[in-house]
C-alpha cells in the first residue's frame, strides 16, 4: 500500500497543468507523457488506466511520510500504535507543561483550566485519527480477502477440460477442441467459459477464437 502511493506521487511529481480523467480517476495527460513517464519507471504503466484505488485514504495515511520521511512505520509495526504513540508522546509533553504552569502559578486557575483544555482536545485528536486509520485498514484488509476469496474460486484447467469434453456438438480432437484446450490455459478465460454456463453459450464463445489467438499462449 505504501509502495503504491509512493509510486503516485513519484509519478505526479510537483509537474502541474495537467488534467483529471473522473472515469479512471488518473491523470489525464498526452501520450507523449504517459509514454516518458512508463520508459522511466514501467511499474507506473498502470496508472495509465487506472488510479490508485482508495487514493484519499492512501494520501491521508503516507503524503508527510513519503515527502519527508517523518513517522515512517515497518511493515511489521501496528499502524494504529505507531500513531498512538506519536500522539500520546504529544499529550504527556502537554501534561508535563501543565503541572509545570499549575505549580509555577497556582494563584491563576485559568491558566490550569487552559492547560486541561488542550490536553482534552489533543487526546480527542488522537482518538479520531486512530478510529480513522482503523477505517482504512478495514478496507483494504476486506479488500484482500475478498481477493484471495475470487483467486480460490477460479476454475482449474481439469476442470474446464472435464466440461469440454462433455460439450454437445464440440468434437474431441478436432481443431477447435485443441484451441479450447489452449485458451483453458488463461485464468480469465477459464472464467468467462464457466461463467457462460450454457452450453450453446460455451460453444459459440469457443468459436469465436482461432489459431492465432493462441499461438503465443
Amino acid at each position: 500500500m505504501k509502495r503504491e502511493w509512493g509510486l503516485w506521487a513519484k509519478l505526479k511529481g510537483k509537474e502541474t497543468g495537467f488534467g483529471w480523467d473522473p472515469i479512471k480517476k488518473t491523470i489525464q495527460a498526452s501520450d507523449d507523457w504517459w509514454d516518458a513517464k512508463i520508459q522511466e519507471n514501467p511499474d507506473v504503466a498502470k496508472f495509465r488506466e487506472e488510479g490508485p484505488k482508495h487514493l484519499d485514504e492512501m494520501e491521508f495515511l503516507f503524503k508527510d511520510v513519503v515527502a519527508t520521511g517523518v513517522g515512517a512505520w515497518a511493515p511489521s509495526e501496528d499502524i494504529n500504535d505507531s500513531y498512538n504513540d506519536r500522539y500520546n508522546d504529544e499529550d504527556t509533553g502537554n501534561e508535563e507543561e501543565g503541572l509545570e504552569d499549575e505549580l509555577n502559578d497556582e494563584s491563576t486557575p485559568s491558566s490550569a483550566m487552559r492547560q486541561k483544555r488542550r490536553k482534552v482536545g489533543k487526546g480527542s485528536g488522537a482518538s479520531q485519527l486512530s478510529t480513522q486509520l482503523e477505517r482504512i485498514i478495514n478496507v483494504f484488509e476486506e479488500e484482500k480477502t475478498n481477493e484471495i476469496a475470487h483467486r480460490n474460486n477460479v476454475p482449474s484447467i481439469s476442470t474446464c477440460l472435464a466440461v469440454l469434453k462433455q460439450l454437445p456438438r464440440l468434437e474431441v480432437g478436432s481443431d477447435i477442441f485443441f484451441i479450447a484446450t489452449r485458451l483453458m490455459a488463461k485464468r480469465s478465460n477459464r472464467e468467462i467459459f464457466m461463467g457462460l454456463e450454457d452450453s450453446a453459450l460455451q460453444l459459440g464463445w469457443l468459436k469465436t477464437h482461432s489459431l492465432a489467438d493462441v499461438s503465443g499462449s
